[in-house]
This record gives structure tokens, C-alpha cells and sequence, in this order.
């Protein structure tokens, strides 16, 4: 709330964000996706997807959690489970 990260979309640019400023990251965790993404699979869809564009770029693993059931997950979703 802090930085008004607030869905799917903010959420990669704050990412993005750090990776530019930043040349020296080597990991990124992010917990609770989902909620930051104000529940919107469809915005947590999107992210994943441009985060996975953003990832193949740089050398940086990115750990991401979201509480779902696995019967929840889209495809996009559970190609990274």
C-alpha cells in the first residue's frame, strides 16, 4: 500500500522498477500475489506472463506465492507450480 502497488500491473512495474535501479539483484520474492493483485486471476495472469517475459531478459529468480487451490489455477498458473 505503501508504494500503491495495488494489482497485477503495478505490481511488475515496481518490479521492473528495481531490476532497472538495480544491476546487482539476484533474486526477488514476492508473497502473496494474489491479494496484491486485488484477487483478480486474470490480473495475476498478466503479471505472471509479463514477469516471465521480464525473467527470460535478466539473470534473477523470482519466488512468487499465492494462497489458491490448485483446482483455482489457471494453466498460466500451474505451469509454474
Amino acid at each position: 500500500d505503501e508504494y500503491l502497488v495495488t494489482d497485477g500491473q503495478s505490481l511488475y512495474g515496481f518490479i521492473a522498477g528495481i531490476l532497472a535501479s538495480n544491476h546487482d539483484v539476484t533474486d526477488i520474492f514476492v508473497d502473496s500475489a494474489l491479494k496484491i493483485c486485488q484477487n483478480d486471476f486474470a490480473g495475476l495472469d498478466i503479471f505472471l506472463s509479463e514477469l516471465e517475459s521480464l525473467a527470460g531478459k535478466s539473470d534473477v529468480n523470482f519466488v512468487i506465492t499465492s494462497s489458491l487451490a490448485l483446482e483455482e489455477a489457471s494453466e498460466t498458473v500451474k505451469k509454474f507450480i
